[in-house]
């Protein structure tokens, strides 16, 4: 089996620090979906690629690292936990918008998903009703409102910035 290309080409051969954008078109094909399906597939096309850092990818934020030595050791203090897996840890941050009756309206949803996703930088995704209710003229699975939940860096990102 021949090795393909890789989808990432550099203008230049090093990375000296400062990278500039690739003006070629590429198109990744993702896996995505039933694994056993192999049609199955989400395409990706990019009008340029940035390459970034790994010094830059790697690095600790500042805030995670003030949480871990300096707030865990005060937090161990106060409330008397014997082990740090005691002391409270922000796991994820959920941001949500209920849309009402906007959400019937198509066009109103998309632009709600558009600026949600560009708030979080991740795609929201849309909560529908678990049940009916006839005096709200809602039934069940209607759409409601949109979702979306920030983990590990995405979710220190959003903090600190």
């Amino acid at each position: 089996m021949a090795s393909s290309p890789s989808p990432l080409r550099s203008t230049t051969p090093s990375f000296p620090g400062q990278f500039t954008a690739v003006p070629t078109l590429h198109s990744i094909r993702l896996p995505y979906g039933n694994p056993r399906n192999r049609w199955g597939g989400l395409s990706v096309k990019a009008a340029s690629v940035v390459l970034v850092n790994k010094t830059d990818a790697t690095k600790v934020h500042r805030l995670k690292t003030n949480y871990l030595e300096k707030i865990i050791p005060l937090l161990k203090e106060e409330f008397s936990y014997t082990n740090i897996h005691q002391v409270p840890k922000l796991e994820k941050i959920v941001v949500n918008c209920g849309m009402g009756q906007a959400a019937q309206n198509e066009k109103g949803l998309d632009a709600a998903v558009k600026e949600l996703a560009s708030i979080t930088g991740q795609r929201p995704v849309i909560t529908g009703a678990k049940k009916a209710i006839a005096t709200f003229k809602l039934r069940e699975g209607q759409p409601t409102g949109i979702a979306c939940t920030l983990r590990g860096k995405l979710r220190i990102n959003s903090l600190q910035h």
